[in-house]
């Protein structure tokens, strides 16, 4: 058993859900766009931000899975944090959800409901046009999405 989950084999995994877009289709588009260096830097800023990643301490992974992924248990109000159960209900902070529209990770339907269980008045999304990893280091998350949350936070800082 792992102490941590090494960053090689979280890759691993994730090369396993698409294993023809990680291995054939990805080097391709990139084989496609060498004259383009703006789709050349994004797809460095993808590829390191996916491998340079830490490795996760083991418990935490478990936990993660177990807990939020596999039971559900943030949205079923079960879930316990330092020996409190978090209650959905009583955040009531300005909470902004971020969504990539192409996000397979954690896709749309999976978070909103999120927003429909805190006991916040004032809820937005942020939808921008890329994936999980896109929403921090594509192009249209520097050009759109950052901005338009750092908008959102000073207007409430």
């Amino acid at each position: 058993m792992f102490d941590a989950v090494p960053t090689p084999l979280l890759e691993v995994g994730l090369a396993c859900r698409k294993p023809v877009e990680y291995t054939v289709t990805a080097p391709l588009r990139l084989w496609d766009r060498l004259e383009d260096s703006a789709s050349v830097e994004e797809q460095g800023r993808k590829l390191e931000w996916v491998e340079g990643g830490p490795d996760i301490p083991a418990r935490l992974y478990r936990e993660f899975v177990g807990d939020l992924l596999l039971e559900n248990r943030l949205i079923e109000n079960e879930l316990e944090l330092g020996g409190r159960r978090v209650e959905l209900s009583a955040i009531d902070a300005p909470t902004l959800l971020v969504l990539g529209e192409d996000d397979t990770f954690v896709p749309r339907e999976a978070s909103v409901p999120f927003l429909e269980a805190i006991g916040s008045d004032e809820a937005e999304i942020v939808e921008l046009p890329t994936g999980h990893v896109g929403l921090s280091v594509a192009d249209v998350a520097h050009e759109r999405g950052w901005p338009r949350i750092a908008d959102w936070l000073a207007e409430r800082g």
